[in-house]
């Protein structure tokens, strides 16, 4: 197994996939109420909506900045990471272990009800006692990837745990 990820154009898409569907939904839904019935009681209702579209702008911004110029590689025993043509390479042995932060609602069979619940991250935490980051904009599927490196444990923190960098 070798892959390499990074931010892409099509990444970017997927991360935001969610937000851009409740934005059209709401302007259709603000629209028909504005048309139909003359209620001016929906920006009210368009308020309410920041609490779905701030935290989700904030967190594509904040988890592009972290990864904006990486390359990650994954191989059965060692992940390389390129960052600014820097190369570092971390065998299954320099791993400490491997954190999910990912909110539980995105297990399989959850039902999501914030928008901005898409985002996770994983910190891989090295026996040297540094770390490095990687988040769902690398890929959105980083934690299954992650999850074929052999011989390194893995933990997993549920809640809202994709503000805590």
């Amino acid at each position: 197994m070798k892959e390499k990820i990074n931010i892409s154009i099509k990444s970017h898409f997927i991360s935001l996939k969610w937000l851009l569907i409740y934005l059209v939904v709401l302007i259709i839904i603000l629209l028909y109420f504005y048309v139909k019935i003359d209620f001016d009681g929906i920006l009210v209702f368009a308020f309410f909506s920041l609490f779905q579209i701030v935290p989700s702008i904030y967190l594509h911004f904040m988890y592009f900045s972290i990864d904006k110029n990486k390359l990650v590689e994954f191989n059965d025993d060692e992940i390389k990471l390129t960052i600014k043509n820097q190369v570092y390479i971390y065998k299954t042995e320099d791993i400490d272990k491997i954190i999910i932060f990912k909110s539980a609602n995105m297990d399989k069979y959850g039902i999501p009800f914030m928008v901005f619940e898409n985002y996770y991250f994983t910190k891989i935490l090295l026996k040297s006692n540094s770390n490095f980051i990687l988040t769902s904009l690398l890929d959105n599927r980083i934690e299954e990837k992650l999850k074929k490196i052999k011989n390194v444990k893995f933990e997993r923190e549920k809640g809202y745990s994709f503000f805590k960098f």
